[in-house]
């Protein structure tokens, strides 16, 4: 595999770009100089060495820039096995320069390797693969960063089995946008604790009011 190298140059648009972790923006620019004619075949096992971290992390991290659309992730498989993985950088980023001399690199090791030690995962689930546009459920780390980025003002567990247990489901429709449903989840908690506390105040209100009738039978 030939890498399309670019030194260590970020894009504005990627490097200011809020929905994008640190990571996340690393892993990007690395996979878009890998990503030649037939796309990027590096395994998690080579971004785990490469980037220092474990291939679970890997997995996590080009799995969530799959769900912001940033790249698209083809499987090729062998029965219920996940033979290859081709990835592909959706928007290719913008050059500075080409090919530097000397600046190809061959991979070894290029097949998919999934979360654990052995070299293959069983779809066992429709969410392995999907398609640009259609849902794709998040995970609860996900989920959790993403209220924390916010302020954690909701509960990232109840949030996930709530949905979890209705089908990720808004009301009788298919969730479209789950960081919108959580937008939605912050603003219904800021609209309950503004009518509680209005309440509070009426109910202080009227306790300063029977204080003082109380206080005009008593001729104080």
């Amino acid at each position: 595999m030939e890498r399309d190298f670019k030194g260590i140059w970020i894009p504005k648009e990627v490097w200011l770009n809020k929905d994008l972790k640190l990571i996340e923006k690393l892993f990007l620019v690395e996979i878009d100089s890998l990503d030649n004619e037939t796309g990027c075949w590096a395994s998690n096992k080579y971004f785990g060495e490469f980037f220092g971290v474990s291939k679970g992390r890997c997995s996590q991290v080009i799995n969530s820039l799959e769900q912001k659309g940033f790249i698209l992730i083809k499987y090729e498989y062998e029965g219920k096995e996940i033979k290859s993985r081709t990835i592909r950088v959706v928007k290719k980023l913008n050059r500075v320069f080409n090919k530097s001399l000397g600046g190809s690199k061959y991979i070894k090791g290029g097949y998919l390797e999934n979360d654990k030690d052995n070299n293959t995962i069983t779809n066992n689930t429709t969410n392995n693969k999907t398609t640009k546009g259609r849902f794709k459920k998040p995970l609860i780390s996900d989920i959790s960063n993403y209220i924390d980025e916010r302020g954690g003002l909701i509960d990232p567990n109840k949030f996930y089995d709530y949905y979890e247990s209705n089908g990720w489901k808004v009301g009788k429709n298919k969730m479209k946008c789950w960081k919108a449903a959580v937008r939605n989840w912050e603003n219904m908690r800021k609209d309950k604790g503004q009518m509680e506390s209005k309440v509070m105040e009426r109910l202080s209100s009227h306790d300063k009011a029977k204080q003082m009738l109380k206080n005009m039978h008593n001729g104080n």
